[in-house]
């Protein structure tokens, strides 16, 4: 099982820098925001649409080492994956250039 993140080259070199993807929305609302395979166009296409450089990366489940939870956090009845701290680059299954 996977789960996907939609990430700028830059913020994905500074992770690799680092050891470890700290994404802004982990220290804006506690959390990284994901999507499954069905939701990362629908994310990109509304969050996305004038940034370039971007890279999607496919995250094995079974590797990550920060809690993963499905909520529904808008209350439409949609349950997207949030990850409950850092992301760990060694989950990171592949990388995929989106422009």
């Amino acid at each position: 099982m996977f789960v996907y993140k939609i990430i700028t080259r830059e913020a994905f070199q500074l992770a690799e820098e680092k050891g470890v993807c700290i994404h802004e929305s982990l220290e804006k609302e506690g959390f990284i925001h994901l999507s499954e395979e069905g939701q990362w166009k629908s994310v990109r296409d509304k969050h996305f649409t004038k940034q370039k450089n971007l890279l999607l990366l496919k995250i094995s489940i079974a590797k990550l080492q920060s809690k993963l939870v499905y909520e529904d956090i808008k209350g439409k009845g949609i349950k997207f994956p949030h990850l409950y701290g850092p992301l760990n680059l060694d989950a990171v299954d592949e990388i995929v250039e989106l422009d």
